[in-house]
């Protein structure tokens, strides 16, 4: 714990963390110490708080290091076996995974297996070298806040940690609405088709499912599918979006930050993202909704006509 009675006196240094130089200040016993609900803040950030976050992200990066790193290696041998059994590679054991043994011997199959492990391998490499890169500099800012560094304004580290909260946030948030709008969409469709159905009355079109051995209306799946998909999108926007919200509240709180006090570059990260997320939503949406559009299309346009000529007229 940080002895902050007899706090030692130091200039204000530019100290470089990850690339990027930032200002670490140590405040005397004349600058501003605050107490507020017993928390210590050192011109504006909260001095104990930041502590126990770091030894909190250290410790989190540390056992996913550790887990990632058993679980690397445990999909590395297992591809390598099921590799030698694809390729029929005689020196190589036999493991208990014979699945893929059946398609030795057929290139059409041997390469695009293959070149799918590599780049699970690939992936899981470079993921690895991203934690070890997060775990090296957590310990680094964690080092100079022993050392009575504290930084002044967020540091490039909580900046991604702050972003990728957002992230997640935004984008489970759209993904749900997304989920809604085709939910909404598929019972629209449903509702057309049967009643398409009623009109031409033909009852010919169904859907045989193999597994259950039976034979059902596909309006009744699209309807059955939407509710699941607005009970879904529903559960996301209810369940994840206060979680991180309360998240993000506690980051920033340790330098006295809120979601409109915090700094503008983050601002504007976070700004792009809500706008590529909210277009991409909305192109789905549209896609996926132009049938109605087509279907509909002159109704809507001659009940508008008849309403501006209704209009005119009186």
């Amino acid at each position: 714990m940080t002895d902050l009675k007899n706090p030692i006196e130091v200039h204000p240094e530019i100290v470089v963390v990850n690339g990027e130089p930032i200002t670490l200040e140590l405040e005397d016993e004349n600058t501003a110490i605050q107490t507020r609900k017993g928390e210590v803040y050192v011109k504006g950030v909260n001095i104990y708080g930041l502590q126990k976050y770091y030894r909190a992200q250290e410790r989190n990066v540390k056992f996913f290091l550790v887990v990632f790193t058993v679980f690397f290696l445990a999909c590395a041998y297992f591809i390598f076996v099921e590799t030698a059994n694809l390729w029929s590679w005689d020196k190589v054991e036999k493991a208990s995974f014979q699945w893929l043994k059946t398609l030795a011997g057929k290139l059409y199959y041997q390469i695009p297996v293959s070149s799918g492990f590599g780049l699970f391998v690939f992936l899981s490499f470079l993921n690895f070298c991203r934690l070890g890169r997060r775990k090296r500099d957590i310990c680094h800012e964690h080092s100079l806040c022993q050392q009575k560094y504290y930084p002044s304004t967020l540091t490039p580290l909580i900046t991604r940690k702050v972003f990728s909260l957002f992230a997640w946030r935004l984008n489970i948030f759209y993904v749900g609405l997304c989920l809604i709008g085709l939910g909404l969409l598929s019972c629209i469709y449903a509702h057309i088709c049967a009643g398409v159905k009623n009109i031409s009355g033909t009852f010919s079109m169904k859907w045989y499912t193999g597994q259950i051995n039976s034979e059902c209306d596909y309006d009744d799946w699209m309807v059955w599918g939407g509710f699941f998909a607005i009970g879904g999108g529903l559960f996301l926007l209810m369940s994840s979006n206060p979680f991180l919200k309360y998240r993000v509240w506690k980051v920033l709180r340790l330098f006295s930050m809120s979601e409109m006090t915090m700094n503008e570059e983050l601002k504007s990260r976070v700004f792009r993202l809500n706008r590529r997320n909210k277009v991409i939503v909305t192109v789905i949406i549209c896609i996926a909704g132009a049938g109605i559009y087509l279907l509909i299309r002159k109704f809507v346009l001659s009940l508008f006509s008849r309403s501006f000529a209704y209009s005119r007229h009186r």
